[in-house]
C-alpha cells in the first residue's frame, strides 16, 4: 500500500507502440492522439489515465515513460528470442513484415537513462510524458541476419512469414533534451557478438 499523500513524483512506465496504436509510417511523438489497437495497448491506456487521477488527487508529479523494444538476455522479444533459439540450435517462426522496422535497447541501457531522469528536479504537479526510445532501428530480417553471421549459433530453420500487413511504430520526441542523446546504447550486433563470446 503507497500512501500517496507523501509523494512527489512518480514515474511510471508505459509503452509506446502499444498506445499510439500500428498504423503509422511517420514517428511518433508525445503530441500524437492515443489510438490503441490491442487489448494490451488499451489496458496500458487505462492505466495511464488511472496515475492521471492519482496525481491531480494527490498533487504529486507524473512523469509516464513510454519505452520502445527493450531486449535483454532474460527478455522475451524478438531479439531475445532469437538468440535463445540459436543458443539451443532450435528451429524459429515469427508471423511478422520482415522488413518493418523497430528501436531496439538493451535493458540495462534504459535503466541508466531513466535513472539519470530520477535525478532532474521533480516539478510540483501535472503530468508529463515521454518517449524514450534507442536510436538503433532494426527489421526482423537484419536482426536474423545478424544472429546467421555468428558463426557460434547457426540458424537451422528461420521463417519469415510477411502475414501482417502493417508497419510497426517508430517513436520520436519532441523534448529537445531527449534522454536519448545522453546514452550510449548498445547495439544488436553488439550485444550478440557478447552473448557469443561470454
Amino acid at each position: 500500500n503507497i500512501n500517496f499523500v507523501e509523494v512527489e513524483h512518480v514515474i511510471l512506465l508505459s509503452s509506446g507502440g502499444a498506445v499510439y496504436g500500428i498504423n503509422s509510417r511517420e514517428p511518433i511523438d508525445e503530441t500524437k492522439l492515443l489510438n490503441p489497437e490491442t487489448p494490451y495497448g488499451v489496458l496500458k491506456v487505462q492505466i495511464e489515465d488511472e496515475f492521471r487521477l492519482l496525481a491531480q488527487k494527490f498533487g504529486f508529479a507524473l512523469s509516464i515513460i513510454r519505452l520502445a523494444n527493450v531486449f535483454s538476455a532474460k527478455g522475451s522479444g524478438v531479439v531475445s528470442k532469437i538468440l535463445s533459439s540459436m543458443k539451443n540450435q532450435d528451429a524459429f517462426s515469427y508471423i511478422v513484415n520482415p522488413n518493418s522496422r523497430k528501436q531496439y535497447g538493451h535493458a540495462e541501457d534504459y535503466a541508466k537513462a531513466i535513472e539519470k531522469y530520477s535525478r532532474r528536479p521533480c516539478v510540483n504537479s501535472g503530468s508529463v510524458e515521454i518517449n524514450l526510445f534507442s536510436p538503433n532501428s532494426y527489421s526482423v530480417r537484419e536482426i536474423v541476419e545478424i544472429g546467421a553471421a555468428m558463426k557460434s549459433f547457426p540458424i537451422l530453420n528461420a521463417h519469415l512469414a510477411l502475414r501482417l500487413p502493417y508497419e510497426s511504430i517508430e517513436l520520436k520526441s519532441r523534448f529537445e533534451d531527449s534522454l536519448s542523446g545522453s546514452i550510449k546504447w548498445r547495439t544488436v550486433e553488439s550485444f550478440f557478438d557478447l552473448m557469443v563470446r561470454g
